[in-house]
């Protein structure tokens, strides 16, 4: 038999292409593409992911909450949620492959990934006394919009020592914001389930999450002989968050709403 190896096959331009769809009125597809060079190979790839919870497909919540007092009952509630999402992903990424010389490749990578939820949650909250007669109702509406960011950096460089050794040492940076702004109205109700009266208690609150976090790893690894081998490794992280929130109230008096905010939600922590 005379197997002839032709050199470069594999190179030129590749790409690949997919979609689907789900029962829940959801769908996804991604396109891949690349160039291949005898020592140089660009890449990139873009997907798209959309999941509907919606209507018939939302998430449902039914709890009933019996609560004691020194051992006796002291009430109870009952507790109804919806909760609908609308999440949509994209992620677009972009590299280079380099092979400088034989046995060593050295990868720069770079993905930018977006991804917003829209929720809508409803909570129908009925309280009752102990001897099960009816108490106080109240609706809360909660609508919030979510919109994460991330930008992620990777350079790495992979080397073949010998026959039976392997050298990878990478470094990847990762930046993300998180905003969450959302609103909270909670409406007081009859047991029917009219309204109480038409001062709903109003909130607006904006939450914000900041990463930056880098990561540098080094590692080695040796093949003594069949099924045997030895590793080792080393790995520096750098983690650091932003928080900040502030919540708003609507004050009926001045027809403004107010803000404030709490030490425990606005911080800075590094590690």
């Amino acid at each position: 038999i005379n197997i002839v190896l032709k050199k470069n096959a594999q190179a030129g331009t590749h790409g690949s292409a997919l979609a689907g769809l789900n029962s829940q009125g959801g769908y996804n597809g991604s396109v891949n593409i690349s160039h291949r060079l005898e020592r140089l190979e660009a890449y990139g790839s873009y997907d798209h992911n959309q999941v509907n919870l919606l209507g018939r497909n939302a998430m449902r919540e039914d709890q009933t909450i019996q609560r004691f007092k020194n051992g006796a009952p002291d009430g109870s509630s009952r507790v109804l949620a919806v909760e609908e999402r609308d999440i949509r992903s994209y992620n677009l990424k972009a590299g280079l492959k380099l092979r400088p010389w034989a046995g060593g490749q050295v990868r720069g990578e770079f993905l930018r990934g977006l991804q917003r939820e829209d929720k809508t949650k409803v909570v129908d909250t009925r309280a009752y006394k102990p001897n099960g007669s009816f108490a106080s109702r109240a609706r809360q509406t909660e609508n919030q919009v979510e919109d994460y960011a991330f930008n992620q950096y990777l350079l790495e460089y992979t080397q073949r020592i010998g026959q039976n050794g392997h050298l990878t040492t990478a470094y990847n940076r990762v930046d993300s914001d998180q905003p969450k702004p959302r609103t909270l109205s909670t409406q007081k109700l009859t047991e029917a389930g009219a309204n109480l009266d038409a001062r709903p208690d109003l909130q607006r609150i904006q939450e914000t999450n900041t990463d930056r976090n880098q990561f540098a790893q080094a590692d080695y690894g040796h093949r003594l002989g069949a099924g045997l081998s030895v590793a080792g490794g080393l790995k520096w992280s750098q983690r650091e968050r932003r928080g900040e929130q502030t919540t708003e109230k609507f004050n009926y008096s001045t027809q403004q709403f107010v803000a404030s905010q709490n030490g425990a939600n606005n911080f800075f922590a590094a590690e």
